[in-house]
């Protein structure tokens, strides 16, 4: 399994800094592979996929009698 990471500059950051970001890169490989290991999706399109989320633009344009009938239940339960 090959795990592309964003290309990291060397020079902009200290042998420490490198270090420890090399370190976080290795613990998410095998996290990704562990999670691949036990069938759990976790690439953002799969999630979205599997779990019929859309991802279309929220309407924006509710008139305002289509917003009382939207919040009035959470109001009158007291969530709000």
């Amino acid at each position: 399994m090959t795990i592309d990471f964003c290309p990291i500059p060397t020079m902009a950051f200290s042998d420490q800094l490198q270090t420890e970001i090399e370190h976080l890169q290795a613990e998410n490989a095998r996290f990704i592979a562990l999670l691949d290991v036990h069938g759990i999706s976790w690439k953002t399109e799969d999630m979205c996929r599997d779990k019929n989320i859309s991802t279309s633009v929220p309407r924006t344009d509710l008139s305002t009698n289509e917003k009382i009938a939207l919040y009035s239940p959470l109001m009158t339960s007291g969530r709000i």
